[in-house]
């Protein structure tokens, strides 16, 4: 014969309020997921146009202030610069709404493996979220340089970052705007814009015909060194059918890496 002792009146209360505390939290984690559908829906549009290369109709998900503000060109440099073409999955930790206002933040996985931190700000306009700013979030710890806390994978994205900017620039015809943005101040007070673009024409005949293959398929061999406030980066890309050689040198300007020296090379193997 068994004989099961009946749960006392106080704990049968703590029992209830656990079971209603859980209820109301996961009432709750449903309403804002619901409320926030659309931000993801918006973002997810967004990837979903970068990867098939319709920077055009990704365009027209930018709110009216983003893109009066920037052309189709800058957004496709500033695509590049964030590797969006390469982003499997998305994680966001947080999910605001205020009004017109939406807030997704969290982390971007990409084809590579790595972990990047994102914040999308959406703006309401006629009943749909549209995107107004995109920032890659950086913590200040990678610029620390007695720690040279810098990992492999900071360093290949930093690396991916300017070849894909460089390539769109390239692809665009305006490597100007390359040379006026991510160049650092020693180096334009060395090199005239006149001069940079003359000594990488080359490329302008028909640049996806190593460099863009190779950046977006290749297997990247790299050295790095941290000295004086200065990141150098040396290495190569390198696919079945070309390779690029790159050696670049960094410096912090306005709280951005710019570039103090920069080489690039391409060739088919």
């Amino acid at each position: 014969m068994s004989y099961n002792k009946p749960i006392s009146a106080k704990k049968r209360t703590i029992l209830i309020v656990i079971a209603a505390a859980v209820i109301l939290f996961m009432g709750i984690f449903a309403l804002v997921f619901s409320l926030t559908g659309g931000l993801v829906d918006s973002y997810d549009q967004l990837i979903s146009k970068v990867q098939s290369d319709d920077i055009s109709g990704a365009y027209e998900l930018l709110s009216e202030e983003y893109k009066n503000n920037n052309s189709v060109e800058q957004f496709e440099s500033d695509v590049a610069a964030l590797g969006l073409g390469k982003t499997v999955k998305a994680s966001w930790n947080n999910r605001e709404i205020s009004n017109n206002r939406g807030v997704l933040s969290g982390t971007l996985t990409m084809e590579s493996g790595g972990i990047i931190p994102m914040t999308i700000t959406f703006v309401k306009e006629n009943d749909q979220w549209k995107i107004y700013s995109l920032d890659k979030l950086i913590s200040s710890e990678l610029f620390n340089e007695d720690s040279d806390g810098r990992s492999q994978h900071d360093n290949e994205t930093l690396v991916f970052d300017t070849l894909n900017i460089f390539a769109a620039a390239l692809r665009n015809n305006d490597i100007n705007s390359f040379y006026e943005k991510y160049t650092s101040s020693a180096l334009k007070a060395e090199t005239s814009s006149a001069d940079f673009a003359d000594y990488f024409s080359s490329f302008l005949s028909d640049p996806d015909a190593y460099l863009s293959p190779a950046i977006n398929n290749g297997d990247i061999k790299m050295t790095a060194g941290l000295e004086g406030g200065k990141l150098s980066l040396v290495g190569s890309i390198a696919d079945e059918f070309a390779v690029v050689e790159f050696d670049f040198e960094y410096m912090q300007e306005d709280g951005e890496w710019k570039l103090n020296y920069f080489e690039v090379r391409a060739k088919s193997k």
